[in-house]
């Protein structure tokens, strides 16, 4: 015919000369192009989601029997009934931080080195049947991720509410049992200073307070 021909660089040639054809494939061409951005669009936030319910879904499993050890000495164990209230107020505090929490930094090698730390605690824990390592190395594993999916700066924004979850921690017997008594015997002599101090008459026997007056 005469005419120019376009070359498209995709195999495609078309005349210049026939405008018709030529705003046909732009039309294409911006259609393929709004499709391509729309599906970046919800595939990218998709692919996020699977991201964090596979994590989740590791944590889980590798942590379940400590989280059923946890809840278990919560119920049960009169010293620690309050564990069932703390991961409720770390929650309200990271709900405090979210907008924290949504600044995210460049990620380093120190995560991965954290997390493998963790896991180790938490094998020694299964081998040596000692719960209380695979709390603490639950909680490390918390703080790891954090630092793993927003560098430095959400682990300072979720650093206390996280460590937090120690105050859920049950320590073991033998050291409940020898803190006990010097604890009570403390908060006894306080309680006594300070009603003596009032002008109450107050006499301590050991852990116990006496009123010879009542």
């Amino acid at each position: 015919l005469g005419h120019e021909i376009l070359s498209l660089g995709t195999g495609v040639q078309i005349p210049v000369g026939v405008p018709a054809l030529r705003a046909s494939f732009n039309s294409q061409c911006a259609f393929l192009n709004r499709g391509s951005r729309l599906n970046a669009a919800v595939l990218r936030p998709l692919l996020t989601l699977l991201q964090f319910a596979a994590l989740a879904g590791a944590v889980a499993a590798a942590y379940g029997p400590t989280v059923a050890w946890l809840w278990d000495r919560w119920r049960v164990d009169p010293y620690y009934s309050h564990g069932l209230l703390v991961p409720l107020v770390s929650a309200a505090l990271l709900w405090t931080r979210r907008e924290s929490l949504r600044r995210g930094s460049a990620r380093g090698p120190y995560a991965v080195i954290a997390l493998v730390a963790c896991g180790a605690f938490l094998l020694l824990g299964v081998r040596v049947r000692f719960e209380m390592l695979g709390a603490l190395a639950l909680v490390g594993t918390l703080l790891a991720l954090a630092l793993a999916i927003g560098g430095r700066a959400l682990l300072r924004a979720a650093a206390f509410p996280l460590l937090y979850l120690l105050f859920a921690v049950p320590l073991p017997a033998f050291v409940v049992q020898a803190a006990s008594l010097p604890m009570q015997q403390l908060s006894s002599a306080a309680a006594g200073s300070l009603l003596q101090f009032l002008g109450a008459d107050c006499v301590r026997t050991g852990v116990h307070l006496q009123f010879p007056g009542f």
